[in-house]
């Protein structure tokens, strides 16, 4: 078993489909923080190998990322929403005077 060509066992090392990202180019790609980048890998939320030290990003792993993040729209509502509680402001017998009075 040995390495042929660029290639172990026949099959390619680097396809054009196992491109690897630096984090640097990862974030001018998304327009983010490399901190950015490397807060989303420790979170789990984009997939990376640590080769050696230093941490690549399959391209197919930051287009699912980016795909797994499409902001989607919400369906619109017919009648608005009821308030969570009726207000109280102004009702009689609600103020410090009424308290006062029944003393």
């Amino acid at each position: 078993m040995g390495r042929l060509g660029g290639a172990w066992l026949g099959v390619p090392l680097v396809t054009p489909d196992r491109r690897l990202l630096t984090v640097t180019e990862v974030a001018e790609a998304t327009g983010l923080s490399p901190n950015a980048i490397y807060r989303a890998i420790w979170a789990g939320e984009l997939r990376a190998a640590k080769l050696r030290g230093r941490i690549r990003v399959p391209a197919v792993e930051l287009d699912t990322w980016i795909e797994s993040s499409l902001v989607r729209r919400r369906p619109t509502r017919k009648t608005p929403p009821t308030p969570a509680r009726p207000s109280r402001r102004n009702r009689p017998g609600r103020g410090l005077r009424e308290l006062l009075k029944t003393e």
